[in-house]
This record gives C-alpha cells, sequence and structure tokens, in this order.
C-alpha cells in the first residue's frame, strides 16, 4: 500500500483531513486523490518542520476500485494511539479540499476559511471536535 502515497497531491484535486489534538500546537495533514493515492504528514506547529507520518500504529488507509474510474478510499484512525501517545481526550478536525479546474485554476473549499486566502493549515479552521472515550 505504500506504493499508493505521493507527495504534493494537493497540487490537483485533493481531500484533505486535519487533525490536531486541543490545545497543542502539532496536528497532521492527510491528504487522499480520487485516484487512491495518499498520504500524512505530521508537523509540530502551524506549517513547521513538515514530516511524512509514516507511523502505522496510528492510522491504515486503504484503497478499494469501486470501477475503473473510482476508488473508495478507508483511513482508519487509532484513536487509542491518539489519547495514549498525547494523554488527551479531544481532537480537533479540519476537513477541506482543493478541486482542479478544467482552466488550470483550483477552487478551495473547507469547513471554515480563516483567512482572505484558502489556508487549511490555519487551527481556527479546524472547527470539528471529537471527544475521545
Amino acid at each position: 500500500l505504500d506504493s499508493l502515497r505521493q507527495d504534493e497531491l494537493w497540487k490537483d484535486t485533493c481531500f484533505e483531513l486535519f487533525i490536531k489534538p486541543l490545545d497543542q500546537a502539532a496536528y497532521w495533514e492527510f491528504n487522499f486523490g480520487p485516484d487512491g493515492y495518499y498520504n500524512c504528514y505530521h508537523f509540530d506547529d502551524y506549517r513547521t518542520a513538515m514530516q511524512t507520518e509514516i507511523s502505522k500504529f496510528l492510522y491504515q488507509c486503504t484503497v478499494k476500485p469501486v470501477s475503473p474510474q473510482h476508488k473508495k478510499i478507508q483511513i482508519h484512525l487509532n484513536w487509542r494511539e491518539f489519547t495514549n501517545r498525547w494523554h488527551l481526550n479531544e481532537l480537533q478536525l479540519g476537513i477541506s479540499c482543493v478541486i482542479a479546474l478544467q482552466d488550470g485554476k483550483q477552487a478551495y473549499y473547507a469547513i471554515k476559511h480563516c483567512g482572505r486566502q484558502a489556508d487549511f493549515h490555519q487551527s481556527d479552521s479546524f472547527v470539528v471536535n471529537i471527544k475521545l472515550a
């Protein structure tokens, strides 16, 4: 499945999920392309120290063909690993996407945009809260 990892998916159509422990600066960015490619990055703070997240204990990604043109991408997050590793009980999520348009431009969508331009890394945009048991 690591052969489906690809960098810079955000340069084309890409769905994104940002996960940040409540009251912490570090966060993860998951990218999913419609063709089944994906990747996950860890940041120490806002756009700082980006590195590919390779921990198989944190998440697993499954890609299944639905038709020749479509793939179903599932991400299984290990919530217990989040709670145990960071001693937390709440996560903040940011959900967004980049859509490549036919004219070569891109459209940006998110549950919430906090800046004048699309910047999905702004933690003020992480407006979905999940309480962990």
